[in-house]
C-alpha cells in the first residue's frame, strides 16, 4: 500500500506508527511502498503500525537500493547493508536498536577499508541488559567475517539478497 493512502502518528524516536484510519485508532499490517515524483523511496513490511521485517529504501531516482535492513518496530534490529549508487557495498553492519556492534566499511572497489567489532571502544554507548545473548544470536545468524570476504571477492556480483530472504 502506497504510505499515502495511510495515516500516520510518531513515536519516541520520530519514526512513523502506520494507522489505517484518520484518527489513528486502528494499526496497519501489510507491505508499504513510498514513492517520490514517480519513483519508489522505500519499501518494507509493517505489523501493527511498525516497520518490522524488511526494508528497502533507494536512491533518489533511482531503482538502485540504497539500504537493506532487517527492522523491529522501526529500529535496525540484525543485519543492515548500504550501498553506493554503482551497486557495491558501502557498509554491512549488525544492530540492536539502531545502536551497530560490528561494522564493516567498503571502498567503491569492494577493499574492505574499516571493521569494527565491540567491544571497540567506538561501540560501547549501545551496550544494555540482554544485548549479549542478542548479539550472540545474530553473530551466529549473520557471520560478518564470512560476509566480508564474499564483498571482496565478489564485488557488484556480491549476492545481498540471500541474507534478506525469508
Amino acid at each position: 500500500m502506497n504510505i499515502n493512502d495511510l495515516f500516520w502518528n510518531y513515536d519516541r524516536n520520530g519514526n512513523p506508527i502506520y494507522y489505517y484510519d484518520e484518527k489513528c485508532t486502528k494499526l496497519y499490517s501489510g507491505h508499504i511502498e513510498e514513492y517520490d515524483r514517480g519513483w519508489i523511496c522505500m519499501e518494507a513490511d509493517v505489523i501493527n503500525g511498525f516497520v518490522t521485517g524488511i526494508c528497502k529504501e533507494y536512491f533518489f531516482k533511482s531503482t538502485q537500493l540504497e539500504l537493506i535492513s532487517y527492522q523491529e518496530k522501526n529500529l535496525h534490529q540484525g543485519l543492515v547493508m548500504e550501498f553506493f549508487e554503482n551497486g557495491k557495498v558501502k557498509f554491512v553492519t549488525l544492530e540492536i536498536s539502531n545502536g551497530p556492534f560490528e561494522v564493516y566499511e567498503f571502498d567503491e572497489n569492494s577493499k574492505l577499508i574499516i571493521k569494527q567489532i565491540y567491544p571497540d571502544p567506538a561501540l560501547y554507548f549501545l551496550k544494555q541488559n540482554g544485548d549479549d545473548e542478542i548479539m550472540k544470536q545474530l553473530r551466529q545468524k549473520f557471520n560478518l567475517e564470512k560476509i566480508s570476504e564474499e564483498i571482496q571477492r565478489d564485488g557488484e556480483d556480491f549476492d545481498y539478497g540471500k541474507y534478506f530472504r525469508t
